[in-house]
């Protein structure tokens, strides 16, 4: 699953794109079906990829990424990218 998280704390599902169980990769396909433009909030986006070799459903993450600092369930692997936002004059 690929999710964000904003600087006011509201959590983007982007893969899936609705609660639910997170997807299937397959080596080789193309699995967002856009790109992803950063909105309004400022600070920082930060951007995690939730892998695991078992199906999961995305509201444990989801409800780990709102409640920052809490970990993620046992058998799920997490890589995260933070952007950081430069104020516009």
């Amino acid at each position: 699953m690929i999710a964000s998280v904003d600087a006011r704390g509201s959590v983007t599902l982007h893969l899936p794109e609705a609660p639910g169980a997170a997807v299937r990769l397959e080596k080789g396909k193309t699995v967002l079906p856009a790109a992803y433009e950063l909105d309004d909030s400022p600070g920082f986006e930060r951007f995690v990829l939730v892998t695991s070799e078992q199906p999961f459903p995305t509201d444990h993450v989801t409800s780990m990424l709102a409640a920052a600092g809490s970990s993620l369930p046992a058998g799920l692997a997490m890589v995260d990218l933070t952007l950081r936002k430069e104020s516009q004059p």
